[in-house]
């Protein structure tokens, strides 16, 4: 193994549990199909488990939504937001919502981005993060 920068391969799992790192309102470059103008959450997303022997990996992921601050339900940022503050997910600000993400936790499949060299929260996969079973819940378990 030499030294120098190394290419690794995108993280990808059929169903990870992911913890939002950071989140933080930036502009977007990209307008919708419309022509809107948009901005997005600049997330950094830790894979917490479903990723095998790259848990614990980090990988950064952008959720776009109009720049006027409407989130639909049905888009990758609004299953975001309602898999990880509930349904009414609200704040005063843009800012104070993605503060609001900071910390929280999901659960979604990881895919590739459309040229294969990055990783990406897949659409219509996300939910809430599976709750945790205490050691005496998961002893009562019939198997």
């Amino acid at each position: 193994m030499g030294v120098g920068v190394m290419k690794t391969e995108p993280v990808t799992a059929m169903r990870a549990v992911l913890r939002i790192e950071s989140a933080e309102v930036v502009s977007s470059t990209y307008r919708d199909d419309k022509g809107r103008e948009q901005k997005q959450f600049a997330c950094t997303l830790e894979v917490l488990s479903g990723a095998g022997d790259r848990d614990g990996e980090t990988f950064n992921e952008w959720f776009s939504f109009l720049a006027t601050g409407v989130i639909g339900k049905k888009t990758k940022t609004g299953q975001v937001l309602t898999a990880t503050l509930g349904e009414d997910a609200q704040a005063e600000t843009l800012e104070e919502l993605a503060e609001k993400l900071a910390g929280k936790t999901f659960a979604a499949q990881i895919g590739t981005s459309k040229n294969g060299e990055h990783s990406r929260v897949v659409h219509d996969t996300i939910a809430p993060a599976p709750a945790k079973l205490e050691a005496e819940e998961f002893e009562n378990i019939p198997f």
